[in-house]
Formats: C-alpha cells, structure tokens, sequence
C-alpha cells in the first residue's frame, strides 16, 4: 500500500499560481509541476480541511484552481484520499489527464462541472459545441437573441438564462443565472438565484430525446423571471464598479508589517526598492510564507530600522510579486444588460409504478 502523504497549501498555490518573474520561485512552481504529475502514482495525497479552507480563499479564479487540483487528486482510487471528500474507483489515467490540464493552466475542469466521473468536463461542454456547430452551424450562428424554449428534467423547477453585457467592448461579459420557481411557476428567489457557471449548465444538460415542455403559463411569466436575473447581473456588474469592492484581501500581519516599514523606513534605500516590498506587502500571501512573515517581524534582534531594511531584503527574497487589482468596469443600467437566450425547466414526475413492480 502507497504511504500516506499530506498536503500543505503551497503544493497547490505554487502550481496553479501565474508564473513568477523570479528565477528562483519560477523554478519552484515547475518543480511541483511536475511533482504533482507522479505523486499521485506513489502516494496516498490527503489534504486536511484545514488546507481545503486555505485554497478557497481569496481570488475565486485562483481558488477554483487550487481547490480544482485537490479535487482531481482525491479522484485516485485510494483510502482515504481528501479527508471528509468522497472517495473513488476511478483509473489514475484518468486523473493524470485531469491534473495535467489543470497543471496547463485550464481551470475549466472544475468551473464546469468537477472531474471525469461528473456529469460533464469542461472538454466534454466543448465536443457537445463542436459537434452541433458541425451539423448545424448556421442556425446556431443566426439563432435570433432572446429565444427561449422549455424541457422536462431532473428535479429542479426554474428559468435558465444566458446574458451578455458590454457587447463588442473591451468589457464584454456573458453572464449565465437560473432563477428557482415554486409550484405555481412563480420565482422563488428565497431559494436562491444559481449563479455558478458549471451548476447552470448541469441543470440545463440534454439529449436529443429530452422531452420538450411549452405550456403558455411559461411564457406569460418568463418575463418575472427574466427581471429577478437582471436585478441579478446588474448588482454583480455594479459591485465591480467600485474600486473598493476590488481590492485584494490583505491579512491583518501584512498590514502591520507594512505600516512599521512606512515608520521606520530606512533612508539610504532606493524609493523603487521600498515601494516594490510594500507593494509585494499589500497583496494576498500564501500560507507558508506568512509564516515565514511572521517569524521575521516577531524577531526583535534588530534594531527598528535594521530591522525595516532586514525586511525589506527578505520580503524582495521571496520572489512573490505585487497583486494589482483588475480595472473597475463602467457604470450600467439594466436596458444594457442583452438576452442571448433562456430556457424553462419543469421536474421530471417520479415513475413510482416502475419502482414498487420492481421491488
């Protein structure tokens, strides 16, 4: 039996982090590349929730991807892969692929719908487009906006829609929602708009021989449904209008550290120099280094400004580079927010006969 190896957080931060202008961090992050793509064979890979809460913090892109490449290594056949994670039969070939895409930079995985032996990959959505473009390219492409059909599946009850906003600017975005219906088809936003991307698509998901669904109540009330969406997009697009909402989450240590370097800023520095580990400072930190953070400013040998200058050296050392915070989008209202297309969804209705002439 594989020997039993912990995670710790950098093992996922480094791998799925953008890649470092320094030699020496650059040279780390491929080095657990590759480490990633062969522990799996030689390992049983546990994480604890502790390191699983640590990946999800802070950017969501970026902890979608952390959280994404523990999810691919507890789809290893194994005991005890994720602690508290689910465990599985499925062929490490197949997860070999999964973490290489991830290790590739393609967080798709994840974002659309989990590993393999999910409903759907994020390759999987891809081949279904191709191959209707194939056959029907033309009326895909032609498709007038703002259709809308309907279908009988699952278990969930509610109005899927696609929308875009910025069309052909530099801020383009499509934004996908599912807004929950009760039983009288009225929107039942006390359960919650869906708003993740690889969700929305799974309740949507169908074949062929899906049955369709048009009663009229549907397109009578579709229009409710299409301004609790809205209201939806609208709020999400604003929050990122204000550069205060985009800021990156700073840990209280680095605001300290930070604030007794501007105090005891040493003066024969390069201003470039200081401002360059200040601005390193300001920015979101994995874990180990904050450790490493922490031991440097708790260590009172130093005098205040030897100290400032210690610090500033160490926190250059590491390699880690400043986080900028992404360009605040322009103002909108709703009459800017276009609908590509939508989708109603009626529960399938349980074939109990079936199930008591089996049993």
């Amino acid at each position: 039996m594989e020997p039993t190896l912990h995670v710790e957080t950098s093992a996922v931060s480094y791998p799925t982090a953008c890649p470092a202008r320094a030699v020496a961090v650059l040279a780390n992050q491929q080095l657990i590349r590759e480490w990633w793509l062969h522990a799996v064979e030689r390992f049983n890979l546990v994480a604890s929730q502790f390191v699983i809460d640590e990946a999800a913090a802070g950017d969501p892109g970026a902890a979608r991807e952390r959280l994404a490449t523990l999810k691919a290594a507890a789809s290893v056949g194994v005991a005890a892969p994720i602690e508290g994670g689910a465990q599985g039969a499925q062929v490490f070939t197949e997860t070999r692929d999964e973490i290489e895409k991830l290790l590739k930079e393609d967080a798709s995985l994840y974002e659309r719908g989990g590993t393999v032996g999910a409903a759907q990959t994020g390759e999987e959505y891809r081949q279904t487009l191709r191959k209707a473009l194939e056959a029907n390219r033309e009326r895909i492409v032609n498709m007038p906006w703002k259709v809308g059909a309907g279908m009988v599946k699952g278990s969930s009850r509610g109005v899927f829609f696609c929308a875009v906003v910025g069309r052909e600017s530099n801020f383009e975005r499509t934004y996908l929602r599912f807004v929950p219906a009760d039983e009288a088809w009225k929107p039942c936003l006390d359960d919650g708009i869906e708003r993740e991307l690889g969700t929305c698509l799974r309740l949507i998901e169908c074949r062929e021989n899906t049955p369709g669904w048009w009663p009229d109540r549907l397109q009578e009330c579709v229009y409710d449904f299409w301004e609790a969406a809205r209201s939806d997009v609208l709020a999400e697009w604003m929050r990122e209008t204000d550069p205060a909402n985009l800021q990156p989450a700073i840990r209280p240590l680095n605001h300290r550290v930070a604030e007794f370097i501007r105090a005891n800023r040493p003066s024969d520095l390069a201003e470039e120099r200081v401002n360059r580990a200040l601005d390193t400072l300001e920015s979101p930190w994995p874990r180990r280094e904050e450790v490493m953070l922490r031991g440097w400013f708790e260590d009172n040998e130093l005098a205040d400004a030897a100290k400032a200058r210690s610090l500033i050296d160490k926190i250059i050392e590491t390699g880690l580079e400043p986080v900028l915070p992404p360009t605040p989008l322009p103002p909108i209202s709703q009459d800017d927010i276009e609908l590509l297309c939508w989708m109603g969804v009626e529960p399938q209705v349980p074939d109990y006969s079936a199930a008591q002439q089996d049993s």
